[in-house]
Parts: structure tokens; C-alpha cells; sequence
């Protein structure tokens, strides 16, 4: 279970780890009448992670966003701070509540925006589960999920997380959600390789594909009761789609495999990516040669297992 950590100051103070999420598997249909792509995935929850810090205050609600000296990569603040989703899952709170609730909320991130490692939406269950437990709403986990739900189908998946359903299966177009084993901890390194996708260009190219594009359950499924995951195991049909989009991912993709002569994977829709590691000794040694050889940003992760 994903821990909050009250301060000393008679419990107005939360501290909560909001992690990164991994599609260790990700299989994608084709677009429907609506224009959608119905989706299963295999999420986990990772290490890395982005720190909220709540404070009631009584006063008027503030966001404060920045990235920290840690994070994966070198990223700015280039967004207003009420279109951020963690402001978006407050107000969203406010209004199931039906009051104003007065929260400083500072965000300290690790987690690179644009990622496909689902940083915003993390945070945003961090404040919805934050500031239920903050100012004791009593909501129950289905609740936050439905509100959640409004907000994206991710953000869902992170109020699990913080109640220990650190892996899941996604279906339909991602927001049916049900528990996955996850019996062994899978060691990875996360890559950054400084730009992200465009979400709806990767899906265009996928669109472009030739098909059939059909959504693969059973091997999702299969794949998350697998135990043990290899370095072979994750697939992800967005994969090279997101690197026709986007042809410097697809050349870094390319010079990693062949230097390192493992399989590299890309999460998501893009642009991290990530390779699987045997254990935490190979994680570090990995992470630091992909650094070093290649000048980019990586970390050395795990995945959170099931509470």
C-alpha cells in the first residue's frame, strides 16, 4: 500500500507519493463509429514517483508545481495551474462534497509530463485521496474512483494504487478496471528521451497500419499471470506507431537494442521508454550505462506490489 505520511502539526499535514505507472502490456483495436480505440492493458505502479504535500489551511485552495532536482530529465512548468488535473480532481472534489475546501497543495515532480507514464493523473488521485483523508470525507474508494473516472480513466487506476491495487487490467476504452496478480516485482529502467508524442499523431499512425487491428485479451491476460516477466514479455502495439510518429524515438530505440542487446519497450502512446531488468543490480548498472553512452536521461525503478 501506497503510504501517506502525516507531519507533526496536529494531522493538517499530508505527504503522499503519487508514482508513475508502466503498460507493461498494451493491445489496441481498431477505431469504432465514436472514434475511439478500445484498449487491454496491464498497469503497474513504479517507483518513481511525484510528492504532493497537503496543508489545510482555511484559506483559499493554491497549487504550486515544480519540477525536482530529481526528476527524470529536465522539464519546465509550462502550463497554467488551473488547467492542471490535480486543480481539476480538487474542484471535482468540492463539488461531490458540496463545500469549499480551503488546501494548499505543493506538488514536487519527478514523474516528465508527456510521458505515457500517467504523472498528472497520479497526482490528481493523490489530491482526491489526500484531501478525503485531509478533511475526513469518509468517501469510500468507489466513490473517488467515480469522480476519478471524470477526470480519465488513469486517474481511477492511481486511487487503486494508494489502496494497494498497484496493478490492473484496463478493457473497453481503458476505464474498466479489474485487479491483476502481479506476483513478482519486475525491475526496470525508465528512459527519457527529452520530447514526448503526441498522443493523437501515434494513434493516427497506428490508424495507418494495416490491419486487422484487433484488441488481444487473452495474451494480456496471459501475460499479467505469467509471474516472472522477461525482458522479452511486455508488448505494446502503439509501439511502433509511436516511433513512425515520432522518428527520433524510433532511432533511439533502435541504437539502445542494438547497443545493449535487450529488447527496449515504449509505454503508453510515448515517448518513455523502458527495459526490463533481472534484478536491482542489473536496473542500476543499466540505467547508468544508457546515461552515459547515450546522454539521456533514465532511472533505475520498480514495480510497487500488490497490497
Amino acid at each position: 500500500m501506497i503510504q501517506a505520511s502525516p507531519s507533526t502539526s496536529e494531522g493538517s499535514t499530508l505527504r503522499l507519493a503519487c508514482p508513475a505507472k508502466v503498460n507493461l502490456a498494451l493491445s489496441v483495436g481498431a477505431r469504432d463509429d465514436r472514434g475511439y480505440h478500445p484498449v487491454a492493458t496491464w498497469m503497474v505502479a513504479v517507483s518513481l514517483a511525484d510528492t504532493l504535500t497537503l496543508t489545510r489551511t482555511g484559506e483559499p485552495s493554491s497549487l504550486s508545481v515544480a519540477f525536482a532536482e530529481d526528476a527524470l530529465g529536465t522539464h519546465r512548468v509550462d502550463w497554467p495551474v488551473e488547467k492542471d488535473l490535480s486543480w481539476r480532481a480538487l474542484e471535482a472534489l468540492e463539488a461531490h462534497a458540496k463545500r469549499t475546501l480551503g488546501v494548499e497543495m505543493v506538488l514536487s515532480k519527478r514523474v516528465p509530463a508527456g510521458g505515457g507514464l500517467g504523472g498528472g493523473s497520479s497526482d490528481a488521485a493523490g489530491v482526491l485521496v489526500g484531501v478525503n483523508r485531509l478533511f475526513g470525507l469518509g468517501l469510500p474508494d468507489g466513490v473517488l474512483k467515480s469522480i476519478a473516472a471524470g477526470l480519465g480513466a488513469d486517474v481511477a487506476f492511481f486511487v487503486g494504487a494508494h489502496s494497494g491495487e498497484t496493478s490492473a487490467i484496463g478493457t473497453g476504452y481503458g476505464e474498466q478496471l479489474s485487479g491483476a496478480p502481479h506476483r513478482e516485482v519486475v525491475w526496470l529502467v525508465l528512459i527519457w528521451p527529452g520530447f514526448g508524442c503526441a498522443t493523437a499523431g501515434v494513434y493516427k499512425a497506428f490508424d495507418d497500419q494495416p490491419g486487422p487491428h484487433e484488441v488481444d485479451l487473452d495474451r494480456v491476460l496471459t501475460l499479467a499471470a505469467g509471474g516472472l516477466v522477461s525482458a522479452h514479455d511486455p508488448f505494446n502495439d502503439l509501439a511502433a506507431p509511436a516511433c513512425a510518429a515520432e522518428p527520433r524515438l524510433g532511432n533511439l530505440r533502435k541504437k539502445l537494442a542494438d547497443e545493449l542487446e535487450t529488447p527496449v519497450h515504449i509505454t503508453g502512446s510515448g515517448s518513455t521508454l523502458f527495459l526490463v531488468a533481472s534484478d536491482e543490480a542489473d536496473a542500476n548498472g543499466l540505467s547508468k550505462r544508457v546515461s552515459e553512452r547515450f546522454g539521456v536521461a533514465s532511472v533505475p525503478c520498480s514495480s510497487i506490489k500488490r497490497g
